[in-house]
C-alpha cells in the first residue's frame, strides 16, 4: 500500500485506539467503545492524520515541493481549527446545554468538543512517528 495512504490511515487508527485506552483508564471504564470513533480527546486523530500525510509528502517529495506546501498548510489549518473553532463550538454547546437544563427542557444535545493544545501536539507527534515508521518500511 502507498505510504501516502498507509501513514495517515495508520496514524488515525492508532490515535483512536490510544484515545480509547487513555480515556478508559482515566474513567476506569473499558466499555466506552464509542471513543474508538468519536472526535475530541487525547491525542487528536485529525492532527495525527494530516501530519502523517504532510510528513510523508515532505520526506518523499521534498520540503520545497508544492505538494508539501499544500499538505503542510492544510495540516496547520486542521490543527488550528481543532484547537480554536471546534473548541469554541464545543464550549457554546455546553452553554446551550446548561440553558436547556435550567429552562426545564428535555432536549439533549450532542456536544462535540475541540482539542486542547496538548492533545493537538500529541496528535502531531504521533503522526510524525507513524510517518517515519511507515517510510522506514518502504
Amino acid at each position: 500500500m502507498s505510504p501516502y495512504i498507509l501513514a495517515p490511515l495508520l496514524a488515525w487508527l492508532l490515535a483512536q485506539i490510544l484515545k480509547y485506552f487513555i480515556r478508559s483508564l482515566h474513567d476506569k471504564n473499558l466499555k466506552s467503545y464509542n471513543l474508538l470513533y468519536t472526535s475530541g480527546g487525547m491525542p487528536s486523530a485529525h492532527t495525527a492524520m494530516v501530519i502523517a500525510l504532510a510528513a510523508t509528502i515532505g520526506v518523499r517529495e521534498g520540503l520545497g515541493s508544492s505538494l508539501f506546501a499544500v499538505s503542510a498548510a492544510l495540516a496547520l489549518i486542521t490543527a488550528y481549527d481543532s484547537m480554536h473553532v471546534r473548541r469554541a463550538t464545543g464550549e457554546h454547546g455546553a452553554a446551550l446545554t446548561e440553558l436547556l437544563k435550567t429552562s426545564g427542557s428535555k432536549t439533549v444535545l450532542h456536544q462535540a468538543t475541540g482539542h486542547r493544545p496538548l492533545e493537538v501536539l500529541g496528535g502531531a507527534v504521533l503522526g510524525a512517528v507513524v510517518a517515519a515508521a511507515v517510510l522506514s518500511l518502504n
